[in-house]
């Protein structure tokens, strides 16, 4: 099955989003609530028609979004 690069970054985003809940649960104890219902949504989606339907739309996996420029940003040693 073919995905386009949009779909793999979505995808790759929503592993970063449940990482980073992890962290902010574990180092704060408090989470983002939208992000923490998109992700445990996602895991009971079976049959997507699209990466994004897994999640709902865009703006629910903001933080993994986020998360992962972060990371790319902080590796390329951009500021």
């Amino acid at each position: 099955m073919f995905h386009t690069t949009d779909e793999q970054v979505i995808a790759l985003a929503g592993i970063f989003q449940a990482a980073a809940l992890v962290q902010q649960i574990a180092q704060t104890g408090q989470y983002e609530q939208a992000s923490l219902e998109s992700s445990i949504k996602s895991l009971f989606i079976t049959d997507p028609e699209t990466t994004l339907s897994v999640y709902g739309i865009i703006n629910d996996i903001r933080l993994g979004l986020e998360t992962l420029r972060k990371i790319l940003k902080k590796d390329s040693g951009q500021q």
